[in-house]
């Protein structure tokens, strides 16, 4: 087969555009709530590719990309800290009177 593949790699990648209803559609089937990601996010920084291995290995390999989609829906709307460590985008969630994870004491 000739023509391009529909692989996608980090250089010619372009997203979706956002269609809300079936990001939606992605949380309630696969059931990932913002109180997981929440709970997840407070044990302690995790990656990106950390937070969807962990929801892969729960629920399977399909529809991958809405599933990204929908992770990123909630880590939207969660006051999620970031931070970039050795070209890794570290997520997590503390309270006022902890210090994030990856600050020194």
């Amino acid at each position: 087969r000739t023509g391009s593949s529909k692989r996608h790699t980090s250089s010619n990648y372009v997203p979706k555009p956002y269609r809300r209803n079936d990001t939606v559609r992605v949380l309630e089937i696969y059931e990932i709530d913002e109180k997981i990601i929440r709970n997840r996010l407070i044990k302690g920084s995790v990656t990106t590719v950390e937070l969807l291995q962990e929801f892969k290995s729960k629920i399977g390999h399909h529809h991958t990309e809405k599933m990204v989609d929908a992770i990123a829906l909630v880590v939207r709307r969660l006051n999620v800290h970031r931070k970039t460590i050795d070209d890794r985008l570290h997520l997590c969630i503390y309270m006022r009177e902890k210090s994030a994870p990856w600050t020194d004491h």
